[in-house]
């Protein structure tokens, strides 16, 4: 199929495995009698027109996208460069958001500022907001910005918006950008497109705001935010790839 790839693949052993049963019909005497389908691998069941599927709207000159076989080995993530860390231990209320300057590691920040400035540049920047510790929330979120300018009023329209901080977590090591580096709980932002759009050359003007915002109400500006828990995190790193 022209055009079409496919993305990440799972690994060959799930493609292998067998964890369903099916089974057929027959009659014998008179009554319906289950009949056990032999076993597929998960693999078979990629093929549609195997399977004598068709779609009303299927252009059946074209070949379908075919699952390879083997499955190609999965590369291995690229290794993260810490570029600036910040210890900024900070609680959160759910009444008003909380400002973090960048300051301290605004020197490390300058190099991928500067491979900003290139439209051609394929590095990323991550933030990690490491040490993070939710208490009492139940109907309250936690918006997450990079911003030049502290005082705005932030919104997720904003060129700030990177993300917001997960409420239900599954802190267990993960196979992707800070895999090997998991100590407590944290959360990764591509911060990429927020470096950008500040057009700000000094990494030291930077600011990340944490803005609660109710889970309970209509997304406006007028939400109630009723909630007296909090959000606590350590602090602040920035990684590049």
């Amino acid at each position: 199929m022209d055009g079409k790839e496919w993305g990440r693949f799972p690994p060959q052993s799930w493609f292998d495995d067998t964890p369903w049963n099916f089974f057929d019909v027959a009659i014998e005497d008179g009554k319906l009698k289950a009949v056990p389908v032999d076993p597929q691998p998960r693999k078979y069941y990629f093929d549609y027109r195997a399977l004598d599927i068709s779609f009303k709207s299927e252009d059946l000159s074209k070949t379908p996208l075919s699952l390879p076989d083997p499955i190609p080995p999965r590369a291995p993530p690229a290794a993260a460069t810490l570029v600036g860390s910040l210890a900024a231990p900070t609680l959160v209320t759910t009444f008003m958001p909380e400002r973090v300057a960048v300051a301290r590691p605004e020197t490390a920040l300058v190099k991928p500022l500067v491979m900003l400035e290139s439209d051609k540049s394929e590095s990323r920047t991550f933030m990690r907001i490491s040490g993070i510790k939710l208490t009492g929330i139940q109907t309250t979120g936690f918006e997450v910005y990079l911003t030049d300018d502290a005082g705005a009023q932030l919104m997720r329209s904003s060129p700030g918006f990177v993300g917001t901080i997960a409420l239900f977590r599954h802190d267990a090591p993960v196979d992707g950008v800070m895999a090997g580096m998991q100590h407590e709980s944290y959360d990764v932002f591509d911060v990429t497109r927020a470096l950008k759009n500040s057009s700000q050359a000094d990494p030291g003007r930077l600011h990340v705001v944490i803005k609660p915002f109710s889970l309970a109400d209509a997304r406006t500006s007028n939400a109630q935010l009723i909630e007296a828990g909090s959000l606590a995190f350590d602090g602040v790193e920035f990684f590049t790839r």
